[in-house]
């Protein structure tokens, strides 16, 4: 699933890092915190990268939660037409509103999925860059034990 967005704005404060993005006309915002031995050029890049991850996983789950209050009211629409006396489900109208169900389902289901699968990203890349500043902390514990 394609999820278009606007990076809006990424600001460094100390030892956190902020990203904002633009979907849909709303704000959403993603924070990243640095490690005390991470105030480098590149450690502030990877800062702005998982706060922009954060920032549109925000902006899913904010998705999410639309079409999931849009396919209950739906639902909820279809549920109380079939109730009634006259219900027709050949009707046009009828037959249309079960396609936007479908759909709502199946971009629910989707969003889910891009939720999880941005969930599991952002573990991964943080847990890269841990086992990254593990590797550089041990390159330079030798030099400076070479160096003594």
């Amino acid at each position: 699933m394609k999820f278009n967005y606007y990076l809006k704005d990424i600001q460094v404060n100390n030892k956190n890092t902020y990203a904002t993005i633009l979907y849909k006309g709303y704000y959403f915002m993603g924070e990243a915190i640095l490690h005390e031995h991470d105030f480098d050029k590149y450690s502030y890049i990877f800062g702005g990268t998982l706060a922009e991850m954060r920032a549109v996983l925000n902006a899913v789950t904010a998705e999410l939660e639309w079409t999931s209050a849009d396919l209950k009211t739906k639902e909820n629409f279809l549920k109380a037409a079939q109730d009634c006396k006259n219900f027709d489900k050949n009707c046009a109208s009828i037959k249309t509103l079960y396609h936007f169900i479908n759909l709502d389902k199946k971009k629910v289901a989707s969003l889910k999925s891009l939720k999880k699968q941005m969930k599991a990203e952002i573990k991964n890349v943080i847990d890269m860059q841990e086992e990254k500043n593990k590797r550089v902390e041990k390159i330079l514990e030798k030099k400076k034990n070479v160096e003594e």
